[in-house]
């Protein structure tokens, strides 16, 4: 049998806080177009070689408000430390992915 060896690299603080926020916000109960944009939101984010580790499985859920703009705020710090120019376009794309859906539901995105 051959053992299979997954590696992973270091998530950064303000990505892994942005990330965990909205799988926070998944482990709730929220609209299709809310869970799409998450969902869309973490993937670009987590569009890494080698990957991230995962989050925990069981998270205490919180609202999609509350999920998003927390994320946003992480984004936000972590735009102003990102260590590359892929890590940097991740990160405005997944803030945009966010804020086009606040702005198209009627929330409010930003603190």
């Amino acid at each position: 049998m051959t053992a299979v060896t997954l590696t992973s690299q270091p998530e950064p603080e303000h990505l892994s806080y942005a990330t965990l926020a909205l799988a926070r916000v998944l482990a709730g109960d929220v609209d299709l177009d809310t869970r799409l944009a998450v969902g869309a939101a973490i993937a670009i984010l987590s569009d890494v070689h080698p990957p991230y580790p995962p989050h925990p499985e069981h998270l205490e859920p919180v609202s999609a408000v509350d999920g998003i703009r927390c994320a946003l705020a992480a984004l936000d710090r972590a735009a102003g430390s990102a260590a590359t120019v892929e890590e940097a376009v991740r990160i405005a794309f997944g803030a945009r992915e966010l804020t086009t859906h606040a702005a198209t539901s009627g929330e409010t995105s930003r603190p």
